[in-house]
């Protein structure tokens, strides 16, 4: 560190995670050499303290992803390298135990106080003028700039409340990603506070974090978050949970882009919950889903392989339900797709009841799959056969057609010649 900052430095992306000899001083002298920094991971440096971020922040104001899981995070220079990074887009803060309301609430009030400071008019600005359209006037709320962070992850965050939650959702309305695994602490209203205030998010992380999550707090996810593409839910072995499956039905008809789908350990899931996943508009964008140790058999596992045609990853593990019938419908989709690449990179069949006859047989049809030139397209939709099937069959019922016009033609030419020849 200290021979990477004996100058100044162009140096943009540094990852140092994980190395336990790391102070404050050698990262104080990198700041003040590697000013272009944007990219800088210090996950798992756990003596670096406060004065080192302070430092950061005042030093490396390009800074864009920024990772301090399992460091000592205080708020003191956590706020300062809030305020002074106006370019902040991800921040990870993983394990951080001491992560908790009165740490939060300092960081809210360096993300308001540089927002609202920003959003001051300057005094040299005369205003609209008496003669100016008053539709065209903003107001101060509309004027003032939001906080650019994207990605925020907090998972381990077990001292997290709800409150402290709260205040981060109200300060960072445009989070695409949020983790909140492990996160023990927090409570039904904080999640929801997350869901009204962050209405851009794609990617939402509730796994472990006990009975919290309740089915009103998850079906209301589409409602506040349309854009919504991945979901993890997953659950510990044993652990309670009160969700069930009406909320996959929920998020089924109101999720219309989902895409990733985690119900790991979500012991209540059935069939006819699988049922309303694959009959909903999110079929035709899912890409992979986990119903491990839940109650799923072959029926609802063969109707989202026929139903979801970007499906390329699915894991049934744990599901004594699940028998070769499952195999055998993963064999017939692929037939389906003639010359066209198969979506389906990884299926997951461990501990169900798939006999080891039917898998050497699945890995034998799938290493030959694997080795064989396809083209890079799949299906376009469930409803739709392969394109290539389709060509052929158009150009056989075109042919056919062709064929009984000519004959039709021929004999209706010779009828009326007939007549002719008579006479």
């Amino acid at each position: 560190i200290f021979d990477l900052a004996r100058e100044d430095s162009p140096l943009q992306v540094l990852d140092v995670s994980q190395n336990k000899h790391l102070t404050c001083i050698s990262i104080e002298a990198l700041a003040r050499k590697c000013r272009q920094l944007k990219t800088l991971y210090l996950n798992g440096c756990n003596k670096i303290q406060a004065r080192a971020f302070v430092s950061l922040g005042q030093n490396c104001t390009l800074l864009e992803d920024v990772g301090l899981s399992g460091t000592q995070v205080e708020p003191s220079g956590l706020r300062v390298l809030v305020q002074h990074c106006s370019n902040l887009r991800a921040l990870s803060l993983e394990g951080c135990a001491n992560l908790n309301y009165h740490n939060v609430t300092p960081l809210h009030l360096a993300f308001t106080q540089r927002y609202l400071t920003e959003a001051t008019p300057d005094a040299r600005d005369p205003g609209p003028g008496p003669d100016s359209d008053s539709g065209a006037s903003t107001t101060e709320s509309d004027r003032r700039p939001s906080c650019p962070l994207q990605k925020l992850k907090l998972k381990g965050s077990r001292s997290l409340s709800g409150a402290g939650l709260s205040l981060l959702a109200q300060c960072c309305p445009n989070l695409t990603e949020l983790k909140l695994t492990e996160c023990y602490a927090l409570s039904a209203n904080g999640i929801l506070d997350v869901l009204k205030h962050c209405p851009k998010l794609q990617t939402l992380g509730l796994a472990l974090i006990g009975p919290k999550l309740t089915d009103t707090v998850a079906s209301q996810i589409g409602m506040y978050c349309p854009n919504i593409r991945a979901l993890d839910f997953s659950n510990g072995n044993g652990a309670k949970r009160t969700i069930t499956g009406a909320t996959v039905i929920q998020l089924a008809l109101t999720c219309t882009r989902l895409a990733k789908l985690i119900l790991l350990g979500c012991h209540e899931i059935q069939d006819q919950h699988l049922f309303a996943l694959t009959s909903s508009p999110c079929a035709s964008t899912l890409t992979v889903l986990n119903v491990s140790l839940t109650q799923v058999t072959d029926e609802g596992a063969c109707s989202v392989l026929r139903c979801c045609p970007k499906l390329e990853k699915l894991d049934l593990s744990a599901n004594t339900e699940i028998t070769d019938k499952v195999v055998d419908c993963i064999l017939s989709v692929h037939s389906l797709y003639a010359d066209y690449a198969y979506p389906l990179s990884l299926c997951v069949l461990r501990g169900t009841g798939c006999s080891a006859t039917s898998l050497s047989h699945w890995a034998a049809v799938a290493r030959s799959i694997s080795a064989a030139p396809r083209l890079p397209k799949t299906l376009p939709s469930h409803t739709s056969p392969p394109p290539g099937r389709c060509v052929l069959l158009c150009a056989v019922v075109v042919g056919v057609v062709v064929v009984v016009v000519v004959c039709c033609e021929s004999i209706r030419a010779w009828a009326l010649q007939a007549p002719c020849r008579s006479a």
